[in-house]
Parts: C-alpha cells; structure tokens; sequence
C-alpha cells in the first residue's frame, strides 16, 4: 500500500515548524515518551526543492538502503537530512551515543527532554 500523499504533506510541515521528527517509515509521527532516536545513514536533500513526493520516495530509499522501522528528518545549516533511524530505550544513552559516533552522526535525540544531544558538546 503506498502511503497518503498528506501524510508526507504533514511531515515536511512538522519538520519546517520543529526543525525535524521522527516518522515511521509510512510517514506517521514516531513519539514516544522516552529513549533516543539515532541515524545510522541516510541522504541529504535541498528543502526548497523537496515536496511531499520526494520526501516520500527518500522515506523508502533510507528504509531500503539502511534498514530500521523509523525515518528522521533535520534541517541543518540550510540542508534536510532524511536518515533511517535506530530506536534505543532511555536506559541506552552510551549505546546511543555509541551507535551514533559508530555512524559518523552529530547528534542523537532525546525523546524526553525534547532535545538533540550533540556528540562534540559530550567531549568538552
């Protein structure tokens, strides 16, 4: 079944208004309360260029290309970063920021403080 065109509208809608989010990979919020979110590899993409059918057809490319059942999206310095993500409990942030330094990431995110981590704020 190939998932609402709406529900990639909403995404690209939360993640202009919050900076990112983390979806499951039919494009529907993932929120859980608690635990970190952590890309394990993913594509960079132009947001002024990126619609709900790109963001869609990036969705599946992550999803094939790198596995997981979570999609995030982050905008940075002027670039969307679509990454497949990895889902740890809140009793793995070493694990966390493992994986993530193990991926080459810049950040992990806290569910519960509703915060990124960033990995070079941890070595100063």
């Amino acid at each position: 079944m190939i998932p609402d065109i709406q529900t990639f509208e909403a995404a690209i809608a939360k993640t202009v208004d919050q900076g990112g989010g983390t979806f499951a990979t039919d494009g529907t919020p993932f929120e859980p309360e608690s635990g970190y979110a952590v890309g394990v590899g993913g594509i960079i993409l132009d947001p002024a260029t990126t619609g709900a059918f790109r963001l869609r057809h990036a969705f599946r490319q992550v999803h094939k290309d790198f596995g997981g059942n979570y999609v995030g999206t982050w905008l940075d310095e002027g670039q969307l970063y679509v990454d497949a993500v990895a889902y740890l409990w809140s009793d793995e942030r070493d694990a966390a920021i493992s994986l993530a330094r193990s991926c080459n990431q810049l950040a992990i995110y806290d569910f519960a403080a509703g915060e990124s981590i960033t990995l070079a704020d941890l070595e100063a």
